[in-house]
């Protein structure tokens, strides 16, 4: 099984070819670097891509139900940016919709859920019957690799173009939890919630002691020996943060999504021709 993170890797072909030029790239180079990342990387790990899925971003997602700041300082460092997101964005979406349509693979996108959680459900289900790969540089779902399941899973990084392994995530995923996720604004147990938020305030320290601590009794036990509200944020950070700890109604609509939705068949050259790229066909027309 082959999971591909679709906005990651397109955002990794886009950056390959645009750089840090700050005019978005319009529809057309978007959409050739996404027909060719998700090309490339069926052929070049093509020993799990014989069931490839695409995973897309919902519009809403769950996690912003649980905690409202998720994600938010995003949007503030995106407005002091002279890039146009908003174009990009809408490029991503024409496309995104293009390709399901006539993809020889399963797309699937799920109401409030991210595709971190489609490729989470669909790894931890695929290992018990077959291989599988992630394609994406996100070092959360290298904590799959942890699970033990009768087939691996493995994870390969667009950005290294190399495989990630276990033993080089820095973060423990019990130190990940306590700590936080800055990039997603999910602040650490001791801090504040809008603290990423609110210019000029600093989280709090996680001292390495703490660490020590978390690591040596684990998180159960060290929910055990902090305040009620350290324990709630403790509580609401595993689930935003842990991949096994998606919502069974999220977890059961992918599946059931993943079930119904059917690859199509014999629409992929028409939509290179229609779109006048050549070099794609020329790359992979033998695997079209």
């Amino acid at each position: 099984m082959l999971l591909i993170d679709f906005y990651n890797v397109v955002s990794a072909a886009v950056h390959s070819v645009h750089g840090e030029d700050k005019t978005p790239p319009n529809l057309e180079t978007v959409r050739t670097c996404a027909v060719n990342a998700c090309l490339y990387y069926m052929q070049k790990l093509k020993r799990y891509s014989s069931n490839t899925i695409i995973a897309f971003d919902g519009k809403d997602n769950w996690r912003s139900s649980v905690f409202p700041n998720y994600k938010q300082q995003r949007k503030k460092q995106r407005e002091k940016r002279e890039f146009d997101y908003q174009l990009y964005y809408q490029s991503l979406e024409a496309v995104k919709i293009e390709l399901a349509a006539v993809m020889p693979c399963k797309c699937i996108e799920v109401a409030y859920a991210e595709a971190d959680d489609i490729i989470s459900v669909l790894a931890r289900i695929g290992a018990h019957n077959e291989p599988v790969c992630i394609v994406s540089s996100d070092k959360d779902f290298v904590h799959l690799q942890a699970i033990h399941t009768p087939h691996p899973i493995t994870q390969f990084s667009p950005y290294k173009d190399d495989y990630i392994d276990e033993a080089s995530l820095a973060l423990p995923l019990e130190l990940h939890v306590v700590g936080g996720d800055s990039g997603d604004g999910i602040p650490n147990i001791f801090s504040d919630d809008d603290v990423f938020l609110v210019e000029g305030k600093r989280q709090k320290p996680f001292t390495k002691s703490k660490k020590e601590e978390v690591m040596a009794i684990g998180l159960e036990k060290y929910r055990e020996v902090i305040t009620e509200e350290m324990r709630v944020k403790l509580d609401r950070n595993r689930q935003l943060i842990d991949l096994t700890k998606i919502p069974q109604d999220i977890s059961d609509a992918i599946l059931q999504k993943y079930i119904q939705t059917k690859p199509a068949s014999g629409m992929l050259m028409n939509y290179l021709v229609q779109h006048r790229m050549s070099s794609i066909i020329d790359r992979f027309g033998g695997q079209l």
